[in-house]
């Protein structure tokens, strides 16, 4: 087993007091692959990787999401324990010319061939990142549950930001763009993370995310906060102080 940090990319710093909350990938090789072209994909979200050749030692590893780089149809019981196991699911990577449907079948969140890395690669593991993030950390609160940054109330259902009595609602983008930020406050967070989140279901496209933050900052600044809560973090993406 070979556990790599996400150099190049900056990693999420650790918060005193606790463990960082960084996402892991689980990558599984069962045939040869290009392997500086995966790692660097996940450098670029900032996630930490555990490279195992092989399934013997899979038992005992724990990740949010996984990539299988399979071989052929034959590996798709692989990618069903594994779409079981990760909360975030599981990419398989299939060679050219590899039939996708068994992989479909075993419940891969997305099915993906070499010629397709690293640009598919890229937008799938965003997406996983994000649903692995959600359902790691819960990042959407329960209906009434506010969450509080600076003198901000944050509620999920119905979206909104509330200081006293004043309230402002918000649209799905900036609830699930400020949710995502919230689950990993003071630590910055990817372009390419915030971009699916401010997405959803739909395709991002360029532009949308630079909009959500400037009507979350003025939102905030609405109610009498800061702006600069929602932090740039040049070349990288966004950050949520206070």
């Amino acid at each position: 087993m070979i556990v790599s940090d996400p150099a190049p990319a900056p990693a999420p710093a650790a918060s005193q007091g606790g463990p960082s909350p960084a996402l892991r990938a689980l990558v599984v090789y069962l045939r040869p692959a290009a392997r500086a072209s995966l790692l660097t994909t996940l450098a670029n979200l900032g996630v930490f990787v555990t490279e195992q050749p092989g399934t013997a030692s899979l038992p005992g590893v724990s990740a949010d999401f996984g990539v299988l780089v399979a071989a052929g149809p034959e590996d798709a019981a692989v990618a069903a324990g594994l779409a079981r196991r990760l909360p975030g699911g599981v990419i398989a990577v299939l060679p050219e010319g590899a039939h996708p449907a068994a992989f479909t079948a075993a419940g891969a969140s997305a099915v993906l061939r070499d010629g397709e890395l690293p640009a598919a690669l890229t937008a799938n593991i965003a997406r996983m990142a994000f649903a692995a993030r959600r359902a790691r950390a819960g990042y959407v609160p329960a209906r009434g549950a506010p969450r509080v940054f600076a003198d901000l109330e944050f509620i999920a259902e119905p979206p909104q930001l509330r200081n006293g009595a004043r309230a402002l609602a918000l649209s799905r983008s900036e609830r699930d763009v400020l949710a995502t930020l919230l689950a990993t406050r003071g630590r910055p967070v990817p372009h390419s993370a915030l971009e699916q989140a401010a997405a959803g279901d739909d395709l991002a496209h360029p532009g949308l995310l630079k909009a959500v933050v400037l009507r979350l900052r003025r939102k905030v600044t609405d109610l009498g906060g800061d702006a600069e809560l929602l932090a740039t973090i040049r070349g990288f993406g966004y950050t949520l102080r206070g």
